[in-house]
């Protein structure tokens, strides 16, 4: 006999039985749960890449347009001036082009110089005196007849400040070629970042404006992304492989925790950089994986809880079924043993059961007595 708080063999199959289809069935539900989480991330990070794309699509549109304004306008301004010589400009040229500047918000400051390099006027000063004769934009305009040049970031002139800027210059010329001198542009580089924040002030990105070499004409964040410094020497950027990329359209560089986009200007060999911090970006999937965690620890308590009920419930059936057993023995103990005579029958009549006394009183074996009438 087993012990009264044992399982029976049947029980022990059940349980068993009923531990595997649970086990299944939170296995399935916690695979259910990771691989929700898992295409949330994946989620996450395509909604970033199409972003991303979108933005830097956007900020390089908006710096062409910029760029090619201020061409335009050195281009009309070369023109006029193109046949007279700019050191014999009159002074009324000089609220002409502050005029541009009004128009013109990324301008800081538009200049004239003559064939020799010095300046005739400036937009914002009256007295100043410059020479850039031997200044690189200045001898290829007037050695190599550049028309056009686009550089940076470069000190501000007349600016003790140590800010940047980027340069846009312009070759004066008569329609014979005779040099007569270049128009100069300084734009402030801090004017796509701001227009870029003003498209996405709660942005956790990094911005950058690149020449054609991958060197940093201006950024966002001077700490990550230092301005004249090569894009390859950034640690910020480690892993990275700019220096195999192309001038075209928008192409994205990704690794293990960082993503970024690069997006060629139209017109002009640069590109705009936006880097991104993948754990800045899975931010708010962490409470996700936290939620899960919480749920799949529910499961998982659930599971063994119910392991724990199932297990009481056959424990106790168990019990009942050896008490049972046990008051049968008994019973039976009782009915074969005892000395007077016992009898067992059906409604009608019909002997079931008789105990050895009740035969010995009648002279017959028992079972000569079952299925008798009385």
């Amino acid at each position: 006999m087993k012990k009264a708080f044992g399982l029976s063999r049947s029980a022990r199959l059940i349980f068993i039985l009923a531990a595997l289809g649970a086990g299944i069935m939170t296995a399935a539900v916690i695979g259910l749960l990771v691989n929700e989480l898992l295409h949330k991330k994946e989620e996450v990070f395509a909604k970033a890449r199409r972003s991303t794309e979108f933005k830097a699509r956007l900020m390089s549109d908006h710096a062409t347009r910029t760029f090619e304004t201020v061409d335009i306008v050195l281009f009309g301004l070369a023109k006029d001036m193109a046949h007279g010589n700019a050191a014999s400009l009159p002074l009324h040229m000089r609220p002409r082009l502050h005029e541009r500047l009004l128009f013109l918000p990324q301008i800081l400051t538009l200049a004239l110089y003559d064939a020799s390099g010095n300046l005739v006027i400036d937009s914002k000063r009256l007295d100043a005196k410059e020479n850039v004769a031997r200044q690189a934009f200045f001898t290829r305009h007037r050695d190599e007849g550049v028309l056009f040049l686009l550089e940076g970031p470069t000190p501000r002139r007349f600016d003790l400040s140590s800010r940047d800027s980027l340069r846009l210059s312009r070759l004066i010329a008569t329609d014979g070629g005779q040099f007569q001198g270049v128009l100069l542009a300084e734009i402030d580089p801090n004017y796509f970042l701001t227009f870029y924040r003003d498209e996405d002030p709660f942005g956790e990105d990094s911005v950058a404006l690149l020449d054609s070499s991958g060197r940093i004409m201006s950024s966002e964040q001077h700490e990550l992304m230092a301005p004249g410094a090569g894009i390859g020497e950034m640690n910020y950027l480690n892993g990275m492989d700019f220096a195999s990329r192309s001038l075209s359209g928008i192409q994205r560089i990704e690794t293990e925790t960082r993503l970024a986009v690069l997006s060629q200007l139209a017109n002009f060999p640069l590109r705009i950089l936006i880097v991104l911090d993948k754990e800045r970006l899975l931010a708010s999937w962490q409470k996700s994986v936290r939620k899960t965690g919480l749920i799949v620890f529910g499961v998982v308590l659930a599971y063994f809880g119910a392991l724990g009920l199932i297990g009481f419930l056959l424990n106790r059936h168990s019990a009942a079924e050896a008490a049972l057993r046990l008051s049968d023995l008994q019973l039976r103990a009782i009915h074969d043993n005892a000395d007077i005579g016992i009898l067992r029958t059906t409604p009608e009549g019909q002997i079931q059961a008789v105990n050895p006394a009740f035969a010995k009183m009648l002279g017959a074996a028992p079972q000569d007595l079952i299925g008798l009438s009385v």
